[in-house]
């Protein structure tokens, strides 16, 4: 959650790519409505941070927008037995298994972020996506949710936040932040997180689940899961996924 330090891990080419303030003044000013109900769901292929987040009303349109077209869009083409809708009890049963993993859970930080530095907000969203692949979920019905812009809350500020979200049976998506305490639908989410925004311009954005940080489209790499940085989070984290995987086919 804390990208102040996450930030001078990301690569150089990341924070150097061409601004993206033109396109997104053209989507907001030129054609709003016709042209955001397309591109907030889109895959953006640039750095996060790298967004025209000038103006507020834009944002807020753009931040709309994107609920109601996550909450309206079609569910994906079913695949064998993965779920492409989950129910309350599943997603709560998701969050429980999330909140209480012996790697990702918020009481393992001491561990993992003695120097509370990190955050790792960007580690229990990937836990949260392997988790519900691993509990059969349809992968295009888990995504994340980031917000990006300054917030402050406890006397801390940061860059960023993530979470992972499932599609839940009445079309809309839940979210499994443990930060929260509980599963929480995505206007919710949205709502609690918008409180921590400290100029009025936080941004949300929506990406496939492989997406890791909000720098670069990047999707997981054993490189960068297996730095020395994480203090072995994540090397414990897919060791711990491995683990589970063999006791289910028992």
């Amino acid at each position: 959650m804390k990208l102040f330090v996450f930030l001078f891990l990301l690569p150089t080419f990341a924070l150097a790519q061409p601004n993206c303030a033109s396109v997104y003044r053209k989507i907001f000013h030129e054609n709003p409505m016709e042209s955001l109900d397309r591109e907030v769901l889109k895959e953006i292929q640039t750095s996060y941070f790298a967004l025209d987040r000038s103006s507020k009303s834009a944002v807020k349109k753009w931040n709309d927008t994107l609920l109601a077209s996550l909450n309206e869009a079609p569910l994906p083409t079913p695949v064998g037995s993965r779920k492409v809708a989950v129910s309350y009890d599943e997603a709560r049963d998701l969050f429980k298994i999330l909140n209480d993993h012996p790697v990702a859970s918020c009481k393992q930080l001491p561990k993992y972020d003695p120097n509370k530095n990190i955050g790792f907000c960007f580690g229990r969203a990937a836990a949260g996506h392997l988790l519900a692949l691993q509990e059969g979920v349809h992968k295009d019905s888990v995504r994340k949710i980031w917000a990006v812009g300054t917030m402050h809350a406890d006397n801390i500020t940061w860059g960023h936040h993530v979470a992972t979200m499932v599609r839940g049976e009445n079309g809309k998506w839940d979210v499994l932040d443990p930060e929260y305490k509980r599963v929480i639908t995505l206007d919710t989410w949205m709502k609690k997180v918008k409180e921590m925004d400290v100029d009025g311009k936080l941004i949300f954005l929506s990406s496939e689940a492989k997406r890791f940080g909000p720098a670069t489209p990047d999707t997981y790499s054993a490189l960068e899961l297996n730095s020395d940085f994480y203090n072995k989070y994540f090397t414990d984290l897919l060791a711990e996924m491995r683990k589970t995987a063999k006791e289910k086919i028992k």
